[in-house]
């Protein structure tokens, strides 16, 4: 009988030992889903910001596609001054200066 007692005795501190560790494994789920439900219950704070901000950047793309085309337009522009500057001069020499 001394050895089915200390038998059952292991037994009862295996499970003690399981109930245990069981105990610490929910504790740790129960952290995990705190911390989940924190992050979904962010979701409609960020959903306004990023609600407030997709006007803002949709205006700076519009702001940098004007900025690119005026640039475009400026460098285009140049370029006729800077192409037209020697036929200008040569004009110019020709029509007062009588030679090339």
């Amino acid at each position: 009988m001394a050895g089915e007692l200390h038998e059952i005795s292991a037994k009862i501190g295996a499970l003690d030992a399981k109930a245990d560790a069981s105990a610490e494994a929910l504790t740790l789920i129960f952290a995990k889903l705190d911390a989940v439900h924190h992050e979904i219950s962010m979701l409609p704070h960020l959903e306004k910001r990023i609600g407030a901000l997709e006007p803002v950047v949709a205006q700076h793309e519009q702001d940098r596609q004007q900025a690119v085309a005026r640039a475009g337009l400026l460098a285009t522009g140049a370029g006729m001054i800077g192409a037209a500057i020697p036929v200008a001069w040569e004009f110019i020499k020709t029509k007062l200066g009588g030679h090339s």
